[in-house]
């Protein structure tokens, strides 16, 4: 929240955090409301994914030639995780 707060200062434009949990973690609190002072973010849960079904769909692409997207990408980083 405070590192937030301190990039909305320096940059003076919205902030937007995703707070990625590994697939340990169903749910979790996004939101907290102190009165005057109110912050959230966006949970991102790594258990909603099926982790063999992206590699095997990464790893068919790789051996058919094709092309790794930036999405793709994102999924190899995250594999581990899921």
């Amino acid at each position: 929240m405070l590192a937030d707060a301190m990039l909305y200062f320096r940059e003076r434009k919205p902030i937007k955090t995703i707070v990625v949990y590994s697939s340990e973690i169903e749910d979790t609190k996004t939101q907290i409301d102190a009165g005057a002072l109110r912050y959230g973010v966006e949970a991102f849960y790594m258990v909603k994914l099926n982790g063999d079904k992206a590699y095997a769909e990464i790893k068919a692409k790789l051996e058919a030639g094709g092309e790794l997207t930036k999405q793709d990408l994102m999924s190899i980083v995250f594999l581990p995780m899921i």
